[in-house]
């Protein structure tokens, strides 16, 4: 078994793709209109086949009752208590580059991580890549 994707419901699929592309590297992989316009499904991948599904309902979609469009969530996606992470190549050209376009929410450099805010509002650490690869180290 292993880890395919997570998702996120977005009220702006567009602005969440441009994110995810231009801020963070990943590349649209897939796309799926569901319900006749009612849902769309962006897949975005990293160069590892991990994957970010950005979930757009327009309206309630009778195919599957598990996505609603994000104003009708009952917690706003910036109040929601968890995150997802990435790790860089190049965590201080990053960091330049995400405090330069006034991103970073958070730091914790003992830690080697920080925290930016995507489109949506949801939480997003960036950790210095080395960290990954003692991680990585330790799992196999």
């Amino acid at each position: 078994m292993f880890f395919y994707h997570a998702n996120f419901n977005v009220k702006d699929l567009n602005a969440a793709v441009a994110f995810y592309r231009d801020v963070l590297g990943l590349k649209q992989v897939d796309y799926f209109n569901v319900g006749d316009g009612a849902l769309e499904l962006v897949f975005m991948g990293d160069e590892r086949g991990m994957m970010l599904e950005l979930t757009c309902a327009h309206r309630e979609c009778p195919e599957t009752e598990f996505y609603v469009p994000q104003e009708k969530l009952a917690i706003p996606a910036e109040k929601m208590p968890f995150h997802i992470a990435f790790y860089s190549h190049d965590y201080a050209n990053d960091l330049a580059k995400h405090r330069a376009m006034g991103l970073v929410v958070d730091e914790e450099p003992h830690a080697s991580v920080y925290f930016i805010r995507d489109p949506e509002g949801y939480l997003v650490e960036i950790g210095d890549g080395a960290l990954y690869d003692n991680i990585a180290k330790q799992t196999q």
